[in-house]
């Protein structure tokens, strides 16, 4: 019984609904495929997109530990929404595949 229920769990909804890729485990995949790109790169070699920009004009301390957490989170959202919306994965190799790769468009490598 435990067995049936992980594998309709896991299993993924047709292709044909726009929310269908969206499940739990693809948004988890594709999260830590973000999560590992910010690890790799670290917060010293990447900002989020424009909102390093904004955070920066409402004078928000780089050093401090919040904007650090909403940036990260960020991060990983667009991540998520990026790598999901633009790819639909159907995999786990490919949420993680696309966690990485889309997080690498929303960012802006600093120098």
């Amino acid at each position: 019984m435990g067995g049936e229920k992980l594998e309709a769990f896991m299993q993924v909804p047709p292709p044909n609904l726009i929310w269908s890729h969206f499940s739990l485990p693809m948004i988890l995949y594709t999260g830590l495929g973000s999560a590992i790109f910010w690890g790799k790169n670290g917060r010293g070699k990447l900002k989020v997109f424009v909102l390093s920009t904004l955070f920066d004009s409402l004078k928000w301390p780089n050093d401090n530990p919040w904007r650090i957490i909403v940036e990260f989170v960020l991060f990983i959202t667009f991540g998520i929404l990026i790598g999901i919306g633009a790819i639909g994965p159907a995999t786990i190799m490919q949420a993680l595949t696309a966690g990485i790769a889309w997080t690498g468009v929303v960012a802006k490598r600093v120098d």
